[in-house]
């Protein structure tokens, strides 16, 4: 009898161990899976974040991709002033102080707020999303997909097909019509004007530089030789260029505004080139 009641709390003890390692186990095994969805749910949001950011990446590098040179191809001035310029496909651009100048090293990006930036050797110039263009603070309107010698051209065409009307009087008639026609301007005296006004210019600001460059070698700050200065010096008389690139002005805006048009050629031609 005695042997049957240990036997019998001996089954007891065995299964109560049992029940308690059971337990264990179970809360061991929950504990595990909660741990394992939460690295899960850490693991999906981190992919999220990082979809959201490559989608924002791809899709900035897209737009960029889009912008070129002919986004800012074409003329560009402020209205009612005589401050125009013209940026060339070929990547050179034309103003009142240059013609057919480089732009030098080019690169295209997307700004924040959509607008389109063109960064270049001689500044930024930003594509508005108004279709207006902002340089150095200065914002520009659109004059058409033109080169300076076809907006010229194309005021001159205008001038010519839309001309004054004529003075009323008999006498001024008589002496402005030939054969029912409007006489042409006669700008030869104003043509001379500029291209006097070039030469002196141009032999003024030579000689500008040339006193420049003997004073930097009296003193000792430079020690080039004839023949780098000879060479130096060809550059530079070929960029004054020639009246004739202000001379096809005369007729379409003021003499004064062609002058300084070539002063500030020349100005900018001696403060940028031949440095020591």
């Amino acid at each position: 009898m005695k042997k049957s009641i240990v036997l019998f709390m001996s089954l007891l003890m065995l299964v109560g161990c049992s029940s308690n390692s059971s337990k264990t186990t179970q809360k061991e095994g929950t504990k595990e899976s909660t741990v394992t969805k939460k690295v899960t749910k850490n693991k999906q949001k981190k992919k999220e974040v990082t979809k959201q950011s490559t989608s924002s990446s791809t899709l900035k590098q897209s737009e960029e991709q889009q912008i070129g040179l002919s986004d800012f191809v074409g003329g560009w001035g402020v209205p009612q002033s005589g401050n125009l310029f013209f940026i060339n496909s070929d990547g050179t651009y034309s103003s009142a102080t240059a013609t057919n100048a480089s732009l030098g090293d080019i690169a295209f990006s997307v700004n924040d707020n959509k607008t389109f930036l063109m960064s270049t050797s001689i500044g930024d110039f930003v594509k508005e999303l108004d279709g207006t263009l902002t340089a150095k603070g200065q914002n520009y309107q659109y004059l058409g997909n033109v080169t300076m010698e076809q907006f010229l051209q194309n005021k001159e065409d205008s001038a010519v097909q839309n001309p004054q009307e004529p003075s009323s009087s008999p006498s001024a008639a008589s002496e402005n019509n030939v054969a029912g026609r409007v006489a042409p301007v006669d700008n030869s005296e104003n043509i001379a004007e500029i291209v006097s006004y070039f030469d002196q210019q141009r032999a003024l600001i030579i000689n500008k530089k040339r006193e420049q460059i003997q004073s930097w070698k009296d003193s000792g700050e430079v020690e080039w030789s004839d023949e780098i200065i000879n060479s130096a010096f060809a550059e530079f008389e070929s960029y004054l260029g020639s009246s004739s690139d202000f001379t096809h002005l005369v007729g379409n805006s003021s003499q004064d505004y062609i002058k300084a048009s070539i002063d500030k050629r020349f100005q900018h031609a001696f403060d940028t080139m031949i440095q020591k």
